[in-house]
C-alpha cells in the first residue's frame, strides 16, 4: 500500500511524543518469541505428509533386513574408490501379498548395481530372473520388474548391491557432521544419520514407510581410529579382508521397527554412562573425549536413566531394547531424533556444563531427553500408520515430556508450565491463515513445501491430550495408553485405535456422557481446523448463564477466507469445568459440564461471578460481557488465591489476545494484572511477558512507556523482594521467573537492578577469569552494566574477542546497549570495514544490536543511507541490509521510518529488490505498517489506562 494512502486512513501514524530516556531493550522476552520454558519448537522436525499415489503398492511386505554399510570418511586409501560415499549391501526378507511382477522399493542412493539384484524364493531356495529395472525420480521409486510374478504367502530375498552417498552438503540420510578439537586444533569428522521422515531411502533401498516395520542386522564398516554406535549393542568386530586398518562391526537384531528409525554414528568420540543404580540397562551420553572428560555428559546420561525407569513404571511396559545411547552432534537439522536405542541431540540440547549452563539451558535439555525417550514407546514401539497422523507420536512425547521433566527436576513445575508452552503456544498457531487440523490433510508431493505448522501437531497434541487427561482423570487416561500400547505393541495405528482403548477404561470408570466415546469427543478437535471461543453472557434478572461456542477467528480484518479448509460453523465437544463466587473449586479440572452444540444455558446466581473452563485445562478461549468480567477483576484484587492458576494465567491471554485482535478492550484485559505485584506463579507471569513485550518494544522511547513503567515496576520489584526472602532464585522455575522480572527491571531503569549490575560487572572486571554473574542473567547484566557506564564497553569489547559460542554472542548483543556515540560508530564499522576490532562475521548481529537501542536507531539510519554500497561490498551480498531492515521493523512506529525504508528500497532496487532479498524487506515494510496500526489503535488506550491505575 502508498504510504500516503496507508496513512491516510489513520488520524494518527504514530502516538506518543518521543523522549530520552536510559531505556534498554529487553534481553530475555521477545514477542511472538520463545519463553524462558518453552520446549524444543525451534528445532522441530519439518512435517512433510505425501499423498496416496506417492505410496508403495504394498504388494511386498519386508520383515527383515541385513544391512552392510561402509561408509568412507577419509581418503587414506585412493584404491578405495571416493570420499563421502558408502559402498553397502542390503537383502530385504519379505512376503508377498499380492500376485506381482514388480517390486516397488525406495531408493535414492547414489548408484545400485543392477547386475547384483537378486530375487530368490526363500523357502524352495531358486532365484526369480529380473527382467528390467526402472528408477521413478519423482516418487523415489526404484521398482524391480520380474519375469514370473511373485505368489502370495511365499517369502522372497531381495538383495542389492550398491553405494550411497555421505552427505556434505545437507542434514539427512547419511551425512558429514563435525567438531573442533580444541586440544589439537583439528576439524574432526564424524559420519551420522536422520532419517526421519524420508532419509532412509537415501542411505539403503528400502521400503521407506512408518507402518512397514521389520527387523535389521546392522553391519558398518569403519576405519579403526573411529568407532561405531547404532540402535543396538556390539556383538561381534571382525577385519575387513584387502582393506588395512578397516573393520566390521556387528550389531545385535533389532526388534521390528520402521526403516526411519535406523541410526548409526561413526565418530571418535566416548561417552559418560549412568549408574546402573538409576536404571538397569546400558545408558549413555555420547560426544567428544575432551567434553565427556569434563563432565558434559553426565547429565543428560542420569536424566535419561532415570526418564527410562519412570516411563516403564508409568505405561508397564518394559524398554524394548538393551540400550539407550544418547549422541551429540554439531550439525544436526532437528533438535533431536528419537531413532531406537540410539537417540541424536543437536549438542545444545544433550551436553551439560553445570558452571556454564543456566536454568533455562538445563531445563531444556531435561525436557528434550524426556520427548525423546518418550518416543521409545509413543511412535517407536506403537507407530502413526502414516504421517498425516504424527501427533500420535509427536503429540504424546510432547504430552509426556512434562510427566518425564515433573519426575527428574520437579522444581520447575512442568505440570503448570505445560499450560504456556503447549496450550497458549498451539492456539497462537491455530488461529493464522495457514491453521490446519491435527490429523494432517493427506496430500502433496513429500518434496514439495507444506504448510503444516509443527505447533500444530507437537504443542496442540499435547494441549488436547491434557485435556483429555483433565477429564478422564490421569489414572483413567493411564490405564487407556497401558491397554492402547500393549494392544498395538510393534504396530502401526492410526487415531481410532487411541480412541477405542481410552473409551474403555473411560466407560468402565463413568468418565463420559452417556452414549458418548472418546472418537465422539475428540473428532471434532483433530479432524477440524481452530478451537473454540466461548461466550459467557448473564441475562439480567434470571439464574443462569448463557454459553455459546463459536470459532475463534483471530482478527477478523486480517484473516482471509479459507478456501480449502473452509469451516461452517464448526462445533467442538467441549468440556465444562465451572467455579462460581460460591463454590470456587480451585483444584477442580473435572467437567459438570459439556457443550456440543451451538448454546446452552446453565444455572447460576445472578449476583456471583462465575469461571468456565477453571483450571484451563480445555483447549478453548472464554470471553465473558463486562458484567461478569467486572466480577472477575473485583475477585482478582480481592483475592486472587481463590481462583486456580491456571485460571489466572488464561485470563490473561485470552483478554490480551481478544484485545490485540480486536475483539476486547485493552482495559478489561489489563484488569486482570491489577494483583501481579503479589503474583509468585511463573505460569500466570507468562502470558503477561509475552504480550505486554510488545508495548515495552513499541513503547520505548516515549511517554507512554513512562506511564506504563510506573505501572509495572512497583509490580516487578516487589515480587523479586518476594522471591529473594521466600523462594530459592539461584533453582528451577523460580530462577526462570527472577530473571525475566530481572530483565523487566534492569530494562525499565530501576536503580536496584542498575547498581546490582553494575556491582557485578566490576566484580567480573576485577577478575576477568571469574564470571560472577548467573549464567542466565548475564545477557542483562552486560547491558545495563554497559548502557550505565560508559566505560564498561571497552571491557565487555575486550572479552568479546576473548570469548566463543554463546558468551560472545550475549557480548556483542549487549555492546549495541551503549549510550556512547563513538562506541556505537565503531559497532557500526564492523559492517563496512572501518573498525578492525570486530570481524566482518559479525556484522549483522553488530548492526541489530544497535538497532535495538533507541537512541541510536537514527544514526543506524544515517549509516545505512551513506555506506550502503560499501556495507555491501564489503560483507559480499545485500541480507546483511535487508535483515538490518527486518530488525529495525519490529521498533518502527512512524510514517517517517516507514518512508525511510521504502525510499531506501526504492533507490538501492539494484541491491534490495532482488530475489531472496526484496521478500526480507518487504517483511519488514508489512511489520512497520502492523506497528503503525497497532501503536494508533492502542497506543492512547494503554497510556491512559496506566495513567489511570
Amino acid at each position: 500500500m502508498h504510504l500516503k494512502s496507508f496513512c491516510s486512513l489513520l488520524l494518527l501514524c504514530t502516538y506518543s511524543v518521543t523522549i530520552s530516556t536510559a531505556i534498554t531493550p529487553l534481553q530475555l522476552t521477545r514477542e511472538g518469541a520463545e519463553t524462558l520454558t518453552s520446549p524444543v519448537e525451534n528445532f522441530q522436525k519439518v512435517i512433510r505428509v505425501p499423498s496416496p499415489r506417492y505410496r508403495l503398492p504394498n504388494d511386498v511386505l519386508p520383515y527383515h533386513y541385513d544391512l552392510r554399510l561402509r561408509p568412507r570418511l577419509t581418503s587414506t586409501n585412493p584404491n578405495d574408490g571416493p570420499q563421502w560415499t558408502a559402498p553397502g549391501q542390503v537383502t530385504i526378507l519379505a512376503t508377498c501379498v499380492q500376485p506381482t511382477r514388480n517390486i516397488s522399493l525406495h531408493s535414492t542412493v547414489r548408484q545400485i548395481n543392477e547386475s547384483s539384484v537378486t530375487i530368490t524364493n526363500v523357502e524352495t531356495g531358486l532365484e526369480i530372473p529380473v527382467e528390467t529395472h526402472t528408477y521413478v525420480p519423482e516418487k523415489d521409486f526404484y521398482v524391480i520388474t520380474l519375469t514370473s510374478a511373485l505368489q502370495i504367502g511365499q517369502r522372497y530375498s531381495i538383495f542389492i548391491d550398491y553405494v550411497a552417498d555421505v552427505f556434505t552438503n545437507r542434514l539427512d540420510g547419511l551425512y558429514r557432521s563435525h567438531y573442533d578439537d580444541p586440544l589439537s586444533g583439528e576439524t574432526k569428522w564424524a559420519a551420522t544419520t536422520q532419517f526421519q521422515a524420508f532419509g532412509a531411502r537415501a542411505a539403503y533401498p528400502c521400503f521407506d514407510e512408518p507402518a512397514l516395520k521389520a527387523t535389521f542386522n546392522i553391519t558398518i564398516g569403519r576405519e579403526s581410529n573411529f568407532s561405531v554406535v547404532a540402535n543396538t549393542p556390539l556383538i561381534n568386530t571382525s577385519p575387513i579382508p584387502g582393506l588395512d586398518n578397516w573393520v566390521w562391526d556387528a550389531f545385535k537384531q533389532t526388534v521390528p521397527m520402521p526403516t526411519y528409525l535406523v541410526a548409526l554414528v561413526i565418530s571418535d568420540y566416548t561417552y559418560a554412562e549412568a549408574s546402573s543404580d538409576l536404571y538397569n540397562k546400558t545408558t549413555r551420553t555420547y560426544g567428544p573425549k575432551h567434553l565427556i572428560d569434563e563432565g558434559h555428559g553426565d547429565f543428560a546420561a542420569m536424566i535419561a536413566a532415570k526418564d527410562l525407569a519412570f516411563f516403564e513404571e508409568f505405561f508397564d511396559y518394559e524398554y524394548a531394547l538393551d540400550k539407550m545411547d544418547s549422541a551429540a552432534m554439531w550439525d544436526f537439522a532437528a533438535g533431536a531424533m528419537e531413532n531406537w536405542g540410539l537417540n541424536i541431540y543437536r549438542e545444545v540440547l544433550l551436553l551439560y556444563a553445570p558452571n556454564q549452563n543456566n536454568e533455562r539451558e538445563r531445563r531444556q535439555i531435561s525436557q528434550t531427553l524426556a520427548h525423546e525417550l518418550a518416543h521409545q514407546w509413543f511412535g517407536n514401539l506403537v507407530t502413526c500408520a502414516w504421517w498425516t497422523g504424527a501427533w500420535l507420536n509427536e503429540g504424546f512425547a510432547s504430552w509426556v515430556q512434562y510427566l518425564g521433566l515433573n519426575h527428574t527436576d520437579p522444581e520447575f513445575e512442568s505440570l503448570k508450565t505445560i499450560q504456556n508452552d503447549a496450550m497458549q503456544n498451539a492456539m497462537r498457531s491455530d488461529v493464522l491463515p495457514n491453521s490446519h487440523p491435527t490429523l494432517l490433510p493427506d496430500k502433496g508431493n513429500p518434496y514439495d513445501t507444506m504448510a503444516y505448522s509443527g505447533n500444530l501437531v507437537y504443542s496442540k497434541g499435547a494441549a488436547l491430550i491434557r485435556m483429555m487427561e483433565n477429564f478422564l482423570t490421569l489414572q483413567t487416561l493411564q490405564a487407556g495408553l497401558r491397554t492402547y500400547l500393549k494392544r498395538n505393541v510393534f504396530g502401526a495405528v492410526e487415531q481410532d485405535d487411541l480412541f477405542e482403548a481410552l473409551t474403555e477404561h473411560a466407560v468402565a470408570d463413568n468418565r463420559l456422557p452417556e452414549g458418548v466415546t472418546m472418537k465422539t469427543i475428540m473428532d471434532t478437535w483433530t479432524l477440524q481446523k481452530g478451537y473454540p471461543l466461548l461466550k459467557v453472557r448473564h441475562p439480567t434478572a434470571f439464574d443462569l448463564v448463557i454459553i455459546t461456542q463459536e470459532e475463534d477467528q483471530g482478527d477478523y480484518a486480517k484473516r482471509p477466507i479459507q478456501t480449502e479448509t473452509n469451516q461452517e460453523n464448526p462445533l467442538w465437544f467441549v468440556p465444562l469445568a465451572v467455579a462460581t463466587q460460591s463454590n470456587p473449586l480451585p483444584d477442580n479440572t473435572l467437567p459438570q459440564y459439556w457443550l456440543s452444540t451451538a448454546e446452552t444455558t446453565i444455572s447460576h446466581n445472578s449476583s456471583e461471578w462465575i469461571v468456565i473452563n477453571s483450571g484451563a485445562t480445555g483447549y478453548y478461549r472464554v470471553e465473558y460481557d463486562a458484567v461478569l468480567t467486572q466480577r472477575l477483576h473485583d475477585q482478582i484484587l480481592r483475592d486472587f488465591t481463590v481462583l486456580n492458576y491456571g485460571t489466572r494465567s488464561q485470563l490473561i491471554d485470552d483478554y490480551f489476545t481478544r484485545a490485540f485482535t480486536g475483539n476486547q478492550q485493552i482495559a478489561a484485559a489489563l484488569g486482570f494484572t491489577r494483583h501481579l505485584e503479589q503474583e509468585l506463579e511463573y505460569v500466570v507471569w507468562a502470558p503477561f511477558f509475552f504480550h505486554m513485550a510488545k508495548p515495552y518494544r513499541l513503547f520505548s522511547g516515549t511517554e507512554a512507556f513512562d506511564s506504563m513503567k510506573e505501572y509495572i515496576l512497583p509490580k516487578i520489584s516487589n515480587v523479586m523482594d518476594s522471591l529473594r526472602t521466600t523462594r530459592n532464585i539461584s533453582k528451577g522455575i523460580d530462577n526462570l521467573l527472577y530473571a525475566q522480572l530481572f530483565d523487566w527491571s534492569c530494562g525499565m531503569g530501576n536503580p536496584t537492578c542498575v547498581n546490582e549490575s553494575l556491582a557485578l560487572f566490576e566484580t567480573w572486571k576485577s577478575n576477568p577469569d571469574v564470571n560472577p554473574v548467573d549464567p542466565i542473567l548475564r545477557p542483562v547484566v552486560y547491558c545495563t552494566a554497559i548502557a550505565n557506564r560508559v566505560d564498561n564497553f571497552q571491557f565487555a569489547l575486550e572479552r568479546f574477542a576473548a570469548s566463543t559460542g554463546t558468551q560472545q554472542s550475549q557480548l556483542l548483543t549487549a555492546l549495541g546497549c551503549t549510550t556512547n556515540n563513538d562506541s556505537i560508530a565503531l559497532l557500526l564499522g564492523a559492517a563496512d570495514g572501518s573498525a578492525s576490532q570486530i570481524s566482518r562475521q559479525f556484522a549483522l548481529a553488530a548492526l541489530q544490536s544497535v538497532a535495538a537501542n533507541h537512541l541510536h536507531r537514527r544514526t543506524l539510519e544515517s549509516f545505512i543511507q551513506n555506506s550502503i554500497e560499501d556495507v555491501v561490498e564489503y560483507v559480499g551480498d545485500a541480507s546483511v541490509i535487508a535483515n538490518t531492515l527486518r530488525s529495525l521493523s519490529s521498533y518502527y512506529t512512524s510514517s517517517r521510518e516507514l518512508l525511510f525504508v521504502n525510499d531506501l528500497v526504492a533507490q538501492y532496487s539494484d541491491m534490495l529488490g532482488v530475489p531472496g532479498i526484496i521478500e526480507i524487506v518487504e517483511a519488514a515494510i508489512t511489520a512497520i505498517e502492523d506497528n503503525i496500526l497497532w501503536s494508533a489503535r492502542f497506543g492512547e488506550q494503554f497510556h491512559n489506562w496506566f495513567q489511570q491505575n
